[in-house]
């Protein structure tokens, strides 16, 4: 099995309540299950990542005005987005791949978790799960790749207790 391993940049930036060990081991702990479902997409990228002991991400908290810019520079959308995430593909040694970075707005994960009645750290957590899903080549851009995306993350969040995401957004 890999292991994933997320390391925190821009610190400062980060909301209350989400620790970089916790998110580590909520990651992996979700991941122990479901990894036949993540593994597939990773083959698509390199052939040879499945071999990897570990895959690594890099997290780093953004400010709104950060997040709006990367977002029109990447994606021409002139508005801050909650989570970003950019490809990287490059072994880091033997063992370890780098996977690619998530840029994730504080500012974003704070006032989306209030909105929707969640702690910060859980929706933090979702952003992270729904960041690298995109990494390993999750899209949502057609309804049914949204739906098998939506599904999977729901699942892997179960693992560690956490509802459904899509299902209370429904609810609403």
């Amino acid at each position: 099995m890999t292991t994933v391993n997320i390391e925190f940049q821009q610190i400062e930036l980060r909301p209350k309540g989400i620790s970089e060990a916790g998110v580590n081991a909520q990651v992996n702990a979700m991941l122990v299950r479901h990894w036949t479902a993540v593994a597939p997409k990773l083959q698509v990228l390199d052939r040879q990542i499945r071999s990897a002991k570990t895959l690594n991400v890099c997290q780093r908290f953004v400010t709104a005005a950060e997040s709006q810019s990367l977002n029109m520079s990447y994606r021409r959308r002139n508005q801050p987005t909650n989570v970003l995430s950019f490809f990287g593909g490059v072994w880091v040694d033997r063992e370890q791949y780098q996977l690619g970075d998530l840029a994730v707005c504080s500012e974003l994960v704070a006032q989306e978790a209030q909105a929707q009645g969640k702690s910060v750290a859980t929706h933090h957590l979702h952003l992270v799960i729904h960041g690298i899903l995109h990494l390993v080549g999750y899209d949502h851009e057609v309804a049914a790749e949204a739906k098998e995306m939506e599904t999977l993350e729901a699942a892997l969040l179960s693992e560690v207790g956490v509802s459904d995401p899509y299902k209370a957004v429904i609810d609403e």
